[in-house]
């Protein structure tokens, strides 16, 4: 799916979402970084019964547990555990939209990795020129720094290197807090701070 398909399907929809993964991070730079094979949408877990309403037409599965598909029926609701959904248009069809769900309330976004990170729905998102949300950079990153894989160095270097408006305190911090504070990327930050 591109960032428009995802944008037309979720047109209407009664609940906040955001492109996330690395689309969000191209998006912020307006630069093509690296290729992919699905595009991820960020919402909240409160809001997930409302996301399969939408979808009521498409396939949709669960990760529960990480590792192991569930089929996703219209009338299933999800334990707070489960913050993986894939998406696709027929049971045929190949896989093409991955939900990623996230604490929150209201609109107030709460990270399930750190309940003492969180901020308002709007400082989370920002938007292209077309409207279309996706998830800041600077969270974006937080959530790659987890466990980094070749191409989640790859978006970092890229946008370290770029005139992105990102927030490298809030990063820096969030990942000390978080996982490590021997981190390999704080030696990099500690350069943008």
């Amino acid at each position: 799916m591109s960032v428009q398909d995802v944008a037309d399907n979720l047109r209407g929809a009664p609940f906040w979402w955001c492109i996330a993964g690395g689309i969000a991070l191209e998006l912020a730079t307006q630069t093509r970084i690296r290729a992919h094979s699905d595009i991820d949408v960020l919402m909240l877990h409160q809001d997930h019964p409302a996301l399969r309403q939408h979808l009521a037409d498409w396939d949709c599965w669960a990760a529960d547990p990480p590792g192991t598909l569930i089929p996703w029926p219209c009338d299933n609701t999800f334990p707070p555990h489960v913050h993986d959904i894939w998406c696709r248009r027929s049971p045929t069809a190949p896989w093409c939209l991955q939900v990623m769900l996230d604490n929150g309330e209201a609109e107030q976004w709460r990270s399930r990795r750190n309940a003492a990170l969180h901020m308002p729905l709007f400082e989370l998102t920002r938007y292209t020129t077309a409207g279309t949300p996706f998830l800041a950079p600077h969270v974006q990153l937080f959530y790659k720094a987890k466990a980094i894989r070749a191409k989640d160095q790859l978006d970092f270097e890229t946008l370290l290197h770029s005139n992105c408006q990102v927030d490298w305190g809030w990063l820096a911090a969030a990942i000390e807090q978080t996982y490590d504070p021997n981190h390999p990327w704080l030696r990099a930050l500690a350069s943008t701070l």
